[in-house]
């Protein structure tokens, strides 16, 4: 877990605009290089600042137990040892007021609908450009839903995201998606 003490230490200078409108930020992510990088992505906007990143659900629940929860939980879809998806509720419960995004690389439909379903703010994408996730969370912090990756340019009416159908599963597409992901053809 990194734990940012003093906000001074972000940027060198003191603190812009903490607590005057500026967006607490914690980060769930397996990945030490991923949270690094956008952890210090964040902290490089004016107005947001991610004290905290966790590599487990566990770490992160422990920590809302005892401390003040951030305004967004930037949340991992796919974490080593459980599923972002299930973190949703007990996060929800133990910080109400916290916006939970998803923030993940992987772009489908129903982990999208889903983490709506169940209660988060917005599915958010790691490719995304700074400027747009910096958008996102503000968005969610001031109650509004961020939009998904099915949406195009804008942010979808929340129905619109919800009612996306689960897609089927074709066992021929996930086969040929397997090997194009691993660089081979199949020569038929």
């Amino acid at each position: 877990m990194n734990v940012i003490e003093d906000a001074s230490d972000v940027s060198g200078g003191p603190p812009s605009g903490l607590g005057n409108g500026c967006v607490r930020v914690w980060l769930v992510d397996d990945h030490a290089p991923e949270r690094e990088r956008f952890s210090q992505l964040l902290n490089q906007r004016d107005g947001i600042i991610c004290t905290r990143t966790f590599a487990t659900g566990a770490e992160i629940l422990a920590t809302l137990e005892e401390e003040r929860p951030p305004d967004v939980l930037l949340l991992e879809v796919t974490l080593d040892d459980e599923s972002g998806l299930d973190l949703i509720r007990p996060l929800r419960k133990l910080a109400p007021t916290a916006k939970v995004l998803m923030f993940t690389t992987f772009r489908h439909a129903y982990f999208a609908t889903e983490a709506l379903r169940i209660g988060a703010s917005g599915f958010l994408l790691k490719t995304w450009d700074v400027n747009d996730l910096e958008r996102c969370i503000r968005l969610a912090k001031t109650g509004h839903q961020s939009p998904s990756p099915e949406s195009g340019d804008g942010a979808p009416p929340p129905t619109a995201v919800v009612a996306a159908p689960r897609p089927r599963f074709n066992p021929l597409a996930a086969v040929s998606q397997f090997f194009r992901a691993m660089g081979w053809r199949l020569a038929l």
